[in-house]
């Protein structure tokens, strides 16, 4: 007679449990703030906010833009085809290369960077009130030290998404 394995038992105090609460939590008040500000059909606002930050609000290319978010221009191809139908951005034409046109970010957009960087001020605040400098400090060591174990999993050791864990 075959032994039978106990069946499957979420544990709802495991760390992976706690943080995919936190998770959902943390995109239920984005959201909430994201449409407390009117954007909550902006698509991907760090995709704007990297635009609003580039010189002169200009980067060369699709391509460029993927690097920035370590993902393929395919990627990036709905969101920015959002922002531009929303007014946020627009395409320019580039007469050297038809291939690659510079994507630069419209009034419109700057007033919305303004209003999501407020927004993201406003969830980390929220997220990290009641908290010391110290337990905030222990908690960045500890996503670091998760997000190092996991790039090791995945064979990336040397990625350069490390750089910006400040590793």
């Amino acid at each position: 007679m075959k032994e039978e394995k106990p069946a499957f038992r979420f544990n709802e105090q495991s760390p992976e449990a706690r943080w995919r609460r936190l998770d959902a939590a943390h995109r239920a008040a984005h959201d909430a703030l994201m449409a407390r500000s009117g954007l909550e059909r902006i698509g991907n606002p760090v995709l704007l906010m990297i635009l609003a930050h580039q010189p002169g609000g200009v980067i060369a290319s699709q391509r460029e833009l993927a690097d920035h978010l370590h993902v393929t221009p395919a990627t990036v191809t709905v969101s920015l085809r959002t922002l531009e139908r929303g007014g946020y951005i627009v395409k320019q034409e580039n007469e050297c290369d038809l291939r690659r046109k510079p994507i630069a970010i419209t009034d419109k957009g700057r007033a919305a960077v303004e209003k999501i960087e407020a927004a993201f001020d406003e969830l980390d605040t929220a997220m990290y009130r009641g908290f010391t400098e110290e337990e905030k400090e222990s908690i960045a060591q500890l996503y670091d030290r998760m997000s190092q174990n996991l790039l090791e999993v995945a064979g990336l050791p040397n990625d350069p998404r490390r750089q910006r864990l400040g590793k």
